[in-house]
């Protein structure tokens, strides 16, 4: 605190989420921590292991802000950053943010009939890096003789470690199976 009664402003980070991410960026990063609107509003830059974070919002509390990750073409690790305007200071989050693989799936555990057949059967994937990111397991029924899309099903997964992903294969509409009983068609499923 100066004589005139003026309180310089730390700025502190206490958090960030996530702090592993693809390579592939374009992924939601949220920071928590205080005094974060010291310069009116205005960061120079956020990097998140020296790969740039673009800003999408600041809370008017000055303790969150939030950027999307940008991509980077190598798996690295490195500082948050927060570099302000208002006088070229740098803030550093004390641990590591990790730039990991894109997840990889390699195989499916299930037989494919019986999943196809009764939905509702939890399925395991295996993969690298599957703990990531949220995924989805998509399914489509699709008319083989116009390779047009019927209907389209998804389910939310969850990870089991960083090499497992489990997912609950939808159940598919009975009336659904029937009307297509006597036509051709496929399934096609996969993970977005």
């Amino acid at each position: 605190v100066l004589s005139n009664g003026f309180r310089y402003a730390e700025v502190i980070i206490t958090d960030v989420v996530p702090k592993r991410i693809p390579k592939s960026g374009n992924i939601t990063i949220n920071i928590y921590g205080s005094n974060f609107n010291i310069s009116n509003h205005s960061f120079a830059r956020i990097t998140l292991a020296q790969t740039f974070c673009d800003i999408k919002l600041l809370t008017l509390n000055s303790t969150f802000v939030q950027c999307v990750a940008g991509s980077r073409s190598e798996r690295g690790t490195g500082p948050v950053t927060l570099n302000f305007i208002i006088d070229n200071s740098e803030t550093e989050f004390g641990s590591d943010f990790t730039y990991t693989d894109d997840p990889q799936v390699f195989t499916l555990l299930n037989n494919r009939n019986q999943i196809i057949r009764s939905g509702g059967i939890r399925v395991v994937f295996l993969g690298d890096e599957l703990d990531i990111v949220p995924m989805r397991l998509v399914v489509d029924i699709v008319q083989s003789t116009t390779i047009a899309t019927v209907m389209r099903y998804e389910q939310e997964c969850t990870a089991i470690s960083i090499t497992s992903l489990s997912c609950l294969f939808p159940m598919i509409d009975p009336d659904l199976l029937d009307n297509l009983e006597n036509k051709t068609y496929t399934f096609t499923y996969g993970l977005v």
